[in-house]
Parts: C-alpha cells; sequence; structure tokens
C-alpha cells in the first residue's frame, strides 16, 4: 500500500513536470520534533509532549520564483507521555509513521529567502506501543490504529546562502489515532530542523 502511494504520487511529479517543463529541485530534510496526543474532555488520560525527530526528502516544483509546490516523504518518531487521571499510573505513547505531504509554498522578500507552507498529508502508521511505568514490555496497539491519518500542514522556512533552509512546521489538526469507547485522541506536532537543497 505505502510503495502504491508513493510510486503513484512520484508519477504525478513526472507528468506534471513534463508536460509544463517544471523547474524540480529536491533535498534532504530532518531535525527534532516536539508532540503530543489531545484527547477529548471526559478522557481519563492526560497527555504531555515528548521529544522526537523526524527525516526525510522534499521535492519542490517551481511555477515562479515565488509560487511553487512541495511534495514531501518523511518518516516520523513522535508520542506522548501520558497519565492517568485521579491515580499515580504514568506511561509512554510511542508512533512511528511514514508521511506523504503536498504543500503550496509562497516566497517573498529579498531573493525569495523568506517563505510560508500551507497543505495537506496522510500518515501511514507502522509502529504503534503504549508502556506502562512499573510494567516490562510494552503493548501493541497498532492494529486498533486507522489505517491512514490525515493533517494539516502550515510551516515558515527561511533560506541562508544557497542550498540550506531552516524550516518551522506544525500540524495544528490530525484525524483521530484513538478510538476506544469514551477515549479519543489526535496528534499535535512541533518540528523544527534543516532542508539541504540540490539544485
Amino acid at each position: 500500500m505505502k510503495k502504491l502511494i508513493l510510486a503513484g504520487i512520484a508519477i504525478i511529479i513526472a507528468s506534471v513536470s513534463a508536460s509544463a517543463q517544471l523547474d524540480l529541485t529536491w533535498g534532504v530534510k530532518g531535525g527534532a520534533q516536539l508532540s503530543t496526543l489531545c484527547s477529548n474532555s471526559n478522557s481519563i488520560i492526560s497527555y504531555k509532549p515528548t521529544l522526537g525527530y523526524y527525516g526525510g526528502v522534499e521535492v519542490v516544483a517551481h511555477f515562479s520564483p515565488s509560487s511553487r509546490m512541495v511534495f514531501n516523504w518523511i518518516y516520523s518518531k513522535e508520542g506522548s507521555d501520558y497519565e492517568m487521571k485521579g491515580t499515580n499510573v504514568t506511561g509512554n505513547v510511542d508512533v512511528q509513521y511514514m508521511y506523504d505531504e503536498i504543500l503550496y509554498r509562497f516566497a517573498a522578500g529579498r531573493k525569495q529567502r523568506f517563505s510560508a507552507d500551507i497543505g495537506i498529508g496522510a500518515g501511514l502508521p507502522f509502529v504503534g506501543k503504549n508502556r506502562m511505568d512499573g510494567v516490562s514490555g510494552a503493548t501493541d496497539f497498532y492494529e486498533k490504529m486507522p489505517i491512514f491519518q490525515l493533517q494539516t500542514l502550515l510551516g515558515v522556512n527561511y533560506l541562508i546562502g544557497k542550498h540550506l533552509n531552516i524550516q518551522l512546521r506544525v500540524t495544528p489538526f490530525t484525524t483521530k489515532i484513538v478510538k476506544e469507547g469514551d477515549h479519543k485522541a489526535s496528534r499535535r506536532s512541533c518540528q523544527l530542523g534543516l532542508m539541504y537543497s540540490f539544485r
């Protein structure tokens, strides 16, 4: 399934490039990620952010000096610490995703060094584990996770020199990662990293 999605997006990029003769650039990216889960108000679980990381490949189609379409393929390790309300039970949720993302990028300023992103993504989970403090081993809840998860993306970038970008990205909304009875939870994350472009 993942290979089919990646292959489909690659075909779309190739066909658009061939027909419109777009200027394509690509690069590698990675950095630190602060993520957490957000539960509904009547949930008995309270979540706290944890630090993770991400890395991947970025392809940019340049329509004009200021207008671009961005395609990302990203591996992300994220999760959240948690506490059961009214108890001393604590633990950690570990989730890992592969993301396919499509964003529109608008560049401005001198030499278009500043740019802003807005877009959507689909996350394909392949790890989902719950580790409870004081208990050996971990509970695997991967099979209970949705096949894929949708998210919105916002970001800003600053170009240093010709090839290096500082990138800040947030995911203000995602579909649910957990749906069990009265407990429902979705993800939130903030990424800070670098992208090196091979132009």
